[in-house]
């Protein structure tokens, strides 16, 4: 609601420096300016903006937007100039996203017809602070330009409020990046680089908690791994004293044997060589199968702390990627959140003058 009658009495002190106005406000110029607001119909909400901006000031901005220094050749005059103004506030509100915030949208229309669609996407605005505008002409010497026959009809007034918001409920959008991957939301409030950083974060999280179920998988399967190692190398070693028993007593059973056989004993000797043989084979290759084992298994440490390295160096950069997976997602408006804040006629302040013989309007506001 705009404020109450009254309530802003002055002007700003920014105008303080400004050329003083004509010493008459009963004057009327003869370029068809107005020393009174033109009438509305009640129904019709009129708002006043204040003059922030000084005359030399306003000058000095038209010298830096046309790259030249102009020459202020008649003295200026403060002159509201109507516009349609309007301005809602709409709530934004995403639970899973956990967002809920508030955007004023606004939209100031000039030369506002009777009849014709309203292209609001042409005439965006910057908002205005409801507490600047005033309901009442600001006190001080001011002229005013007419009114267009669109801005003096309530009904399509009327009309165009409906259609604001209408409009506004099928554009207004709230654009929330994201970040599926990892499930982390932007608040649109938040400083720059709070997003990236929670994002970062969160990747390192992630990356941590899979290298520990990493860690916690290979130290398993390495540890059976060393286990089995280890009671083969106690088999080898047993083999090994095995081994030497049966080749002492392979020798001793040979040198027994070449006695025996002096002695005429062939058949008894002989098998008695022959079973003391064949189990020093036996042994022998027991042995053999034990370094085998160990052999294998040593292989498969390695290659198990090879795949060791690649999943950590593939969690790392699965997780690295991870953080460049941003997305946009639009937030809608309810109906029943777009809330208006100003519509109406505007009366915005521009200073008419002439600069190098060219009279020119330029903006009193900002």
């Amino acid at each position: 609601m705009p404020p109450p009658p009254g309530a802003f009495a002055a002007q700003p002190a920014a105008l303080a420096a400004s050329p003083p106005p004509p010493a008459s406000s009963s004057a009327q110029p003869s370029n068809g300016l107005l020393s009174a607001p033109p009438p509305l119909p009640a129904a019709i909400v009129q708002y006043f903006f204040p003059a922030t901006i000084a005359a030399q000031q306003a000058v000095a901005n038209y010298d830096s937007a046309n790259g030249m220094r102009a020459r202020m050749t008649s003295q200026p005059l403060l002159v509201y100039r109507p516009v349609l103004t309007a301005q809602a506030s709409v709530r934004f509100a995403d639970k899973r996203a956990n967002v809920y915030t508030a955007r004023s949208f606004a939209y100031f229309v000039p030369e506002l017809e009777r009849a014709g669609l309203v292209q609001w996407e042409n005439f965006a605005a910057e908002p205005v602070s409801m507490e600047m505008l005033a309901s009442q002409p600001w006190e001080g010497v001011a002229y005013y330009l007419p009114i267009t026959n669109g801005m003096a009809d309530s009904k399509r007034i009327t009309e165009l409020k409906r259609d604001f918001i209408d409009m506004l409920y099928g554009t207004a959008r709230l654009n929330v990046r994201l970040n599926p991957v990892l499930k982390v939301y932007a608040d649109p409030d938040e400083p720059p680089g709070a997003f990236e950083a929670r994002v970062k974060q969160a990747a390192r999280e992630k990356r941590d908690e899979e290298i520990d179920k990493i860690n916690q998988k290979f130290a398993t399967a390495m540890d059976r791994l060393e286990e089995r190692k280890r009671r083969k190398y106690v088999e080898l070693r047993s083999e090994e004293r095995e081994l030497a028993a049966r080749r002492r007593e392979e020798m001793f059973t040979v040198g027994e044997s070449l006695l025996s056989l002096m002695r005429g004993r062939t058949t008894y000797t002989v098998s008695r060589m022959s079973r003391a043989s064949r189990y020093r084979t036996m042994t022998d290759e027991r042995l053999n199968e034990s370094k085998y084992s160990i052999d294998d298994i040593e292989r498969q440490m390695g290659e198990l702390e090879a795949e060791y390295e690649t999943a950590l160096r593939e969690a790392g950069e699965r997780w690295a990627q991870a953080v460049e997976q941003t997305q946009v997602s639009p937030i809608s408006p309810l109906k029943k959140d777009i809330y208006l804040e100003v519509f109406g006629i505007g009366w915005q302040p521009n200073w008419m003058m002439a600069l190098d013989g060219q009279r020119v309007l330029l903006p009193a506001f900002a």
